[in-house]
């Protein structure tokens, strides 16, 4: 029964995933935390899940074909560092620490993206220093998403809207790429320290993987305003959920 949970909140979080530009683990962390694992070992086990994920959303032609390719390289060395760091911080803090940042970060996501949904969804011109700022908010989302996972993700998207000038599909899509080389890096972290439940993992892939494929496609065909009011809708749940 446990195995089948996990199959089934993959596909369905990650499906929503790449139409709301994230927050999956929002969901999957709890999950795995109630199937048993401690919060540490969940965050491996989701990352396992993500390569799945990842590789899902990147064979999409569809989604290939709308990678903003003026932002990937710079995007990707700062998912790189990220990677590197995010998931060094928590294998080395206590369970009830990690446990408490993921919970922070719920909260966070959830108020920020409240706060920030009505931003343009359709790409466009910004200066260069909003461009840098947004580079540099980009890489402390990417480190907490790496090592604290709780959908942090969604923020990423709100800085890569609002700040460097992407539509909110392009971001989705971009961000998929540049997890081809992030996630292989934490997974090496976590699966190095033995925090890694390697069948929930492997089944959390699996499904992810179908998710995400079915999930991006989905989203460009409905379009960058769809997106944009999904991960407006996203939000309100998420403050909803927070604070009742």
């Amino acid at each position: 029964m446990d195995y089948l949970i996990v199959l089934i909140v993959g596909l369905a979080t990650s499906f929503a995933a790449n139409i709301t530009g994230g927050g999956g683990a929002l969901i999957m962390l709890p999950v795995l935390i109630g199937l048993g694992l401690s919060p540490i070992d969940a965050i491996g086990t989701i990352i396992l899940g993500a390569v799945g994920f990842v590789i899902g959303s990147a064979v999409s032609r569809h989604a290939r074909g709308i990678v903003r390719r003026d932002h990937i390289v710079p995007m990707i060395f700062i998912v790189a560092a990220a990677s590197l760091i995010g998931p060094f911080i928590s294998v080395n803090l206590s369970q009830n620490t990690v446990k408490a940042i993921s919970g922070s970060m719920i909260i966070l996501t959830a108020v920020v993206s409240l706060l920030t949904w009505s931003r343009a969804s359709h790409s466009r011109s910004v200066s260069l220093s909003s461009r840098y700022f947004g580079y540099s908010l980009y890489f402390v989302t990417s480190t907490l998403l790496a090592g604290f996972s709780s959908g942090i993700g969604l923020l990423s998207n709100y800085i890569l809207v609002g700040l460097v000038g992407m539509s909110a599909i392009e971001t989705i899509a971009t961000r998929r790429i540049a997890g081809l080389i992030g996630v292989p890096i934490q997974l090496g972290i976590y699966a190095t320290t033995g925090h890694v439940h390697l069948v929930f993992g492997l089944l959390l892939s699996l499904s992810s993987f179908f998710g995400a494929y079915f999930g991006i496609n989905y989203a460009i065909k409905k379009g960058s305003d769809f997106v944009k009011k999904a991960m407006a809708a996203t939000a309100i749940v998420l403050v909803i959920l927070t604070f009742m």
